[in-house]
């Protein structure tokens, strides 16, 4: 049964409204969440349970091909709700395109199609399937993608699984294409992990190659531990909140149904986050005072205030628009009031 609230509204990058919107929550430990469309202001009201829950644009067939959104994570306590989040949506500005065929020439329909970056701290990602010709197409922004097949599902099917592939864009179109192969021997096939910030949520999950499932994964007998704050399932999910920067470099192990194994040593670098700045306080009218944050584009940040440096209450959440923005306390009619900034 719904506890608690997240509540706020979806603008774009120049702070406009964007009604007719489908959003959504889903709990990280898996399983279905609420979703809505946004209302004329853009608003958005999602009824959900204590945890942590991560916020995101719907990527079905309601949603435009042309907006991105990132992922937010929040952690809820019951009873309590989460307002003032501001979800700031952008412009696609390329598209990536490919076909995924097997040995004959043959295109299988409906393999679903994973992508996913981090800008600036903030994850985007793009989940599609292949139709009846195996052809695929996604929105995306600029940065380095990686693109990637379900290799649970290609197994299933008999297939091994692939690589991931990379492909940098930069306000132009790129075209990434599978050719699937029949299952192979057992071998980890990810080659290189996405970078992490820290203080900032990090997923990603491992493939490798074989057909005897299940599979579990763990850090082979004497490797070095994962990034601080991190930590590997069995499933292959790489997860968690990373708390210091540096390269860690480790070796994981696959284990599959015959007790046959595989090792692969990888790397993971972890970047510091940049500290924000609150500054340039200005009360614009008496109910009204502003300020300005300086930080990172796409980053995370949540502003608090008080009115004697006790019981601090949220005014503002928002993956941030731009490196400097301003922030409007509308409601600020006490003779003070303090205020403070965090990240995740």
């Amino acid at each position: 049964a719904t506890t608690s609230h997240l509540l706020g509204k979806v603008v774009d990058a120049a702070g406009i409204a964007q009604p007719g919107l489908r959003i959504q929550a889903f709990p990280l430990n898996g399983g279905n969440g609420p979703e809505v469309v946004t209302g004329n202001g853009g608003n958005f009201d999602l009824g959900v349970t204590g945890g942590a829950w991560t916020l995101q644009l719907s990527q079905g067939d309601h949603t435009p091909d042309t907006l991105m959104g990132p992922s937010l994570t929040f952690n809820v306590t019951g009873g309590m709700n989460i307002s003032n989040i501001n979800y700031v949506v952008r412009s696609v500005t390329a598209h990536v395109t490919g076909v995924v065929t097997d040995g004959s020439g043959t295109p299988p329909s409906g393999l679903s199609v994973h992508a996913f970056t981090v800008l600036n701290g903030a994850q985007y990602s793009r989940h599609v399937r292949t139709d009846a010709g195996g052809h695929y197409e996604f929105g995306v922004l600029n940065g380095i993608w990686t693109v990637a097949l379900d290799c649970n599902a290609l197994t299933s099917l008999g297939y091994g699984c692939l690589d991931s592939q990379t492909r940098e864009i930069s306000n132009r179109d790129a075209t990434v294409d599978f050719r699937l192969h029949l299952c192979g021997t057992l071998e980890v096939t990810t080659l290189n992990l996405p970078d992490g910030l820290v203080g900032n949520f990090y997923s990603n999950t491992l493939q490798n190659n074989g057909c005897e499932q299940p599979y579990t994964w763990s850090l082979t007998p004497g490797s070095l531990e994962l990034p601080p704050g991190l930590s590997l399932s069995s499933d292959g999910a790489i997860s968690g909140t990373p708390r210091v920067g540096g390269t860690f470099n480790f070796i994981v192990r696959i284990t599959d149904a015959t007790d046959a194994t595989t090792d692969r040593s990888l790397s993971l670098t972890i970047y510091a986050n940049t500290r924000p700045t609150l500054s340039q306080p200005l009360r614009i009218s008496s109910q009204q005072f502003q300020m300005r944050i300086d930080g990172t584009v796409g980053q995370r940040y949540t502003v608090l205030y008080s009115t004697a440096l006790t019981d601090w209450a949220i005014l503002f959440v928002t993956n941030a628009p731009s490196a400097s923005f301003t922030v409007t306390d509308e409601s600020a009619t006490d003779g003070r009031r303090f205020y403070q900034l965090s990240t995740p």
